[in-house]
């Protein structure tokens, strides 16, 4: 095969890309980007694929700030949903409140989101249960048209485009990793020579409005031998070392790991800046949200999801001992909102397991 002319990322699609981006604005409260190599940015050297994990809708304008720090900057080609690229998806899926409703409403009746999509690369593609699937694995013809999308996607890559994917799926929602779909490795199979980047995203939607995590994990390397099992385990394993420890996820944790009938708040305060500090000088490698400001603002803001469970007492907390019942099989982010928020961090458990509470005498004597 004739080498490729890259399509490289022209002023125009880099302009369009950057309304994304100024528009995710709008969307989250913070955007805070973490790395775990020493370089700022992913290495995309044609031909790559960039892997990230797949949490909610948002994770798409969240891609507008990936961009900014792929280097060099290729277009890329992205499997998407087929709604996504139909009228009026942007309203229906994300709900906004305020100037951001206007400003997609403002989009959605211009039909300018699809056409935009479509030209940063997004082609629509089938999944199982979603966009008529069902109908067609009952005709027998679904296997077909995901080789066809498979072959598709191929095309585009050896037409000179690097490529984007979320290899999970579908939206992991009670916190935990979904199961690492084949496409990474029907993509091997198919272009040996294929790179692969990845980051992880982190909400905090418990303890803040919506702030945005993007740990940037660098290259993901795959030996030659790799069958297809541990290939696809060794990306499911780099997407939640990259999970970011941030407020919420992890006073979610503590809550869980206590189980405290009340907390003295100011203590508690105390006691999380020191539990972070343990967690840098022990496990450097953890990726660790910058701001643990406001903490007691953002307790109280947590405390507003659990309802009727917490309540306040000056500058004390009261807990519902039903709040820390581990749910038999859904871990729903509307219901169990600790329990999904402390599966965020279900790789980084071994090593927090190791930070010992002795030294902490107010919890011990909190009956807890």
């Amino acid at each position: 095969m004739p080498k490729p002319k890259l399509k490289n990322a022209t002023i125009t699609y880099n302009r369009v890309i950057d309304l994304f981006y100024f528009a995710s604005k709008t969307l989250f409260s913070r955007r805070e980007e973490i790395f775990l190599t020493k370089d700022k940015f992913l290495p995309t050297d044609y031909p790559t694929a960039i892997l990230s994990n797949h949490v909610s809708p948002l994770d798409v304008p969240a891609l507008a700030v990936v961009y900014r720090r792929l280097l060099p900057k290729i277009r890329m080609i992205i499997p998407t949903r087929e709604d996504m690229l139909q009228k009026n998806f942007l309203v229906k899926e994300f709900r906004p409140k305020g100037i951001a409703k206007f400003f997609m409403h403002l989009v959605d009746l211009s039909n300018l989101g699809p056409l935009v999509l479509a030209f940063i690369g997004c082609v629509p593609i089938k999944r199982p249960f979603r966009d008529n699937s069902r109908a067609m694995l009952k005709e027998g013809s679904l296997r077909d048209q995901v080789d066809k999308e498979w072959d598709t996607l191929k095309i585009e890559i050896e037409s000179g485009r690097n490529l984007f994917m979320f290899p999970e799926g579908t939206f992991n929602r009670d916190g935990f990793l979904s199961p690492i779909k084949r496409g990474p490795w029907v993509l091997v199979q198919k272009i040996p020579n294929l790179k692969f980047v990845s980051f992880t995203l982190t909400y905090d939607t418990l303890s803040a409005k919506n702030d945005l995590y993007i740990t940037f994990n660098g290259k993901l390397e795959r030996n030659a031998e790799d069958s297809e099992n541990q290939f696809l385990a060794k990306i499911k394993e780099t997407f939640g070392k990259g999970y970011a420890i941030h407020p919420g996820n992890l006073i979610a944790y503590l809550l869980l790991r206590f189980k405290p009938k009340s907390l003295p708040v100011p203590s508690f305060v105390s006691f999380i800046l020191s539990f972070i500090k343990e967690i840098q000088s022990r496990f450097p490698e953890i990726p660790i949200a910058s701001d643990w400001s406001n903490l007691e603002t953002r307790i109280k803001i947590i405390t507003s999801h659990l309802k009727s469970k917490a309540s306040w007492n000056k500058d004390e907390i009261h807990f519902d001992p039903s709040l820390f019942v581990e749910p038999e099989d859904h871990y729903s982010q509307k219901s169990h909102p600790l329990h999904y928020y402390r599966n965020q961090l279900q790789i980084h458990l071994p090593s927090l397991a190791q930070i010992s509470f002795d030294t902490y005498p107010f919890l011990l004597s909190n009956d807890i």
